[in-house]
């Protein structure tokens, strides 16, 4: 052998070495696996800063055996794709809005119009303990995904429109209005406009360019996702709540050691605790930051709510004919903790 070629693959046989080095050193010794988790939201809502809290607590307190690669503001999937992609295993976990991930009706009793009292109500409802995520859980298994925890998104069902202030059902007549789901597009249906099933990441375009003349979402939405700038009013019904899960493949859940398996569930309470007692808050700072913006504003008064409630007793008579007697019987739990 030439002292060339001698000296060519001492190198090559460095440079492998080498490299082989780098990659163990990448990997923890007890690593078990890397989790790709998507969510739609950017990280400037509570929503999503609740997912990053989430992914930086388990990667801390594993010490490297699970790592969660967080994904905000839509960058893997849109919101109505990623149920599909976890279920599939395309996508180990995501967050989305409850209503998309099923079409059980546990799914929509967050979409159910005035049947929560508010913050407090909403977040005992989906405590993890309850009867509502038993049975949304129950549901889920049934398509290969479970759930770890729910956040509180806070107002839902919020109007930003360019074409009139929204006080009364009338209002909402002739109007092409963005919905996040079938519930909420039935809920417009009924109070006259035409619902638009539109991902949250479409709303500020849809509204700048006028294929929609509105989008129902929430206030705090209507903030983050600087939907005020391309719409002149804001109507905050205070009609639902808003409550995204975040969901894990069933089966890359199940890979994982017991000791993982719990330290998730752990921190998944601790991440849902924190949501839930931020929603408020930043419900009112996201409403003070619109008014301050100059839109026009109009919060509905008791007396308009008690009217809105009267028109839409036909979602909620619709929720209970095609709810199973599980699910019925999670709704009545839930209404018990008033």
């Amino acid at each position: 052998m030439t002292q060339t070629n001698r000296g060519r693959r001492q190198f090559l046989s460095a440079m492998t070495f080498g490299c082989a080095a780098l990659m163990a050193g990448a990997v923890h010794a007890g690593s078990e696996a890397t989790l790709r988790f998507a969510s739609t939201l950017p990280l400037t809502h509570h929503v999503a800063q609740a997912g990053q809290m989430f992914a930086d607590l388990v990667n801390e307190r594993s010490e490297g055996r699970v790592t969660i690669e967080h994904y905000p503001a839509g960058q893997l999937f849109a919101a109505n794709d990623t149920p599909g992609a976890v279920a599939t295993g395309a996508l180990d976990m995501g967050m989305v809005l409850n209503g998309l991930w099923s079409s059980a009706a546990i799914s929509e009793i967050a979409d159910i119009p005035f049947f929560f009292d508010g913050y407090d109500h909403v977040n005992a409802a989906f405590g993890r303990d309850g009867e509502v995520f038993r049975v949304y859980e129950e549901s889920l298994g049934r398509a290969g995904m479970k759930p770890l925890f729910f956040t509180n998104f806070g107002s839902f069902f919020d109007i930003a429109n360019n074409g009139r202030q929204i006080v009364e059902p009338a209002d909402f007549r002739g109007m092409q209005i963005r919905s996040p789901g079938a519930m909420g597009a039935q809920t417009l249906e009924i109070l006259g406009a035409s619902p638009v099933v539109m991902s949250p990441g479409e709303m500020y375009t849809g509204l700048q360019r006028g294929t929609i003349d509105g989008a129902s979402s929430g206030v705090s939405s209507f903030h983050h996702r600087n939907l005020w700038e391309v719409a002149n009013y804001v109507t905050v019904t205070g009609a639902t709540m808003g409550i995204l899960a975040v969901v894990v493949n069933e089966a890359a859940f199940n890979r994982l050691s017991e000791e993982s398996q719990a330290l998730i569930l752990e921190v998944a309470t601790e991440v849902q605790d924190w949501s839930f007692a931020r929603s408020e808050q930043e419900d009112n700072e996201s409403l003070q930051f619109v008014i301050d913006q100059g839109n026009s504003v109009h919060v509905m008064t008791d007396a308009e709510r008690d009217v809105l409630r009267d028109a839409l007793v036909p979602v909620v008579d619709g929720w209970r004919a095609r709810a199973t007697e599980a699910e019925i019987a999670a709704l009545e739990w839930a209404d018990s903790l008033r």
